[in-house]
C-alpha cells in the first residue's frame, strides 16, 4: 500500500533571519573589557641596556628567587635596595629579567616591590615640595613629581637558564 500522506516541508528562511538578528543584536550590545596593563616607560629606541651605573639588574629565577647583582635577596630587601639606589641616582633604570619558568605571582610581587620603592620616593618628594603625602596631591602636582621622577622599569625577553 502506498501512503497517501503528503510530505510537509517547512520554510527555514525565517529561522536563519532570526539567528542573524540575534547575532547582530549581541554584537551591537556587547562591550568588551580591555586590559589596561601595567604602565611602564619603554627605553628609547636604539639604546642598549647592559650593566651600567644607571641600570640595576634584578633577576627572577626559575625557583622564584630574586637576585640583585648576583646576591639572593627577598622582596623586602629588594625594595630597600631599589629605594636606596633611587635615592642616590634618580635617573636610575630598573631592568627586570625573568626566567620563563618563574611564576606569574612571583613576578607581580617583584614588580609591586619595585613600584612601592618608587611610590615611597614619590611620597618623600611630595612631602619635600608640598608638605603633603603623595596621595593628597592634586593631579597637577602628581604630574610634576612623576615627570621629575619617571618610573623606568625595563623588561627584556625571558631568560633561558
Amino acid at each position: 500500500m502506498r501512503s497517501t500522506r503528503r510530505k510537509i516541508t517547512e520554510n527555514s528562511g525565517p529561522l536563519a533571519d532570526l539567528a542573524f538578528m540575534l547575532l547582530f543584536f549581541f554584537m551591537v550590545t556587547t562591550t568588551m573589557e580591555q586590559d589596561k596593563g601595567i604602565p611602564t616607560e619603554l627605553p628609547k629606541m636604539g639604546v642598549t641596556v647592559g650593566t651600567t651605573p644607571h641600570v640595576i639588574n634584578i633577576i627572577l629565577n626559575a625557583e622564584n628567587g630574586i637576585m640583585i647583582d648576583e646576591h639572593v635577596v627577598n622582596k623586602l630587601e629588594c625594595r630597600t635596595i631599589v629605594l636606596d639606589q633611587l635615592r642616590l641616582n634618580q635617573g636610575l633604570s630598573i631592568q627586570l629579567k625573568t626566567n620563563q619558568s618563574a611564576s606569574y605571582d612571583a613576578y607581580i610581587q617583584l614588580y609591586d616591590a619595585v613600584r612601592s620603592a618608587y611610590m615611597e620616593l614619590y611620597n618623600e618628594e611630595s612631602k619635600r615640595l608640598f608638605a603633603l603625602d603623595y596621595a593628597s596631591l592634586n593631579p597637577g602636582q602628581k604630574k610634576s613629581i612623576s615627570e621629575k621622577l619617571p618610573i623606568r622599569i625595563m623588561e627584556p625577553e625571558y631568560l633561558q637558564f
